[in-house]
């Protein structure tokens, strides 16, 4: 009987390898999303003049942007906005989540 209810438990290998496609395409997406917007948000932030000038008070050299932190928003957010825009994708994540 035991074998009986860990054998229904365990996930088939399709749909693990599904699951393991999602959530990869999600990582990479972050990256991207990551990567793509730290640039545009570096830019933005020196045209509005958005940034740390180097002082004797601060220890950066170089000016620094202050708007880093929405670039790893928008990493964050894009990435769910993709999957919950496709119900698939959906499933799968809130199924590894449960």
């Amino acid at each position: 009987m035991l074998q009986c209810v860990i054998l229904r438990r365990l996930p088939s290998a399709f749909s693990m390898s599904e699951s393991l496609i999602a959530l990869s395409l999600l990582f990479v997406a972050s990256g991207a999303t990551a990567f793509f917007s730290t640039g545009l948000v570096t830019r933005a932030a020196e045209q509005i003049g958005l940034v740390y000038r180097p002082d004797e008070r601060k220890l950066h050299t170089t000016a620094t942007p202050r708007l880093g932190g929405l670039a790893i928003i928008f990493a964050f957010a894009f990435p769910l906005l993709l999957t919950s825009a496709n119900s698939h994708a959906q499933a799968l994540v809130s199924k590894n989540l449960s």
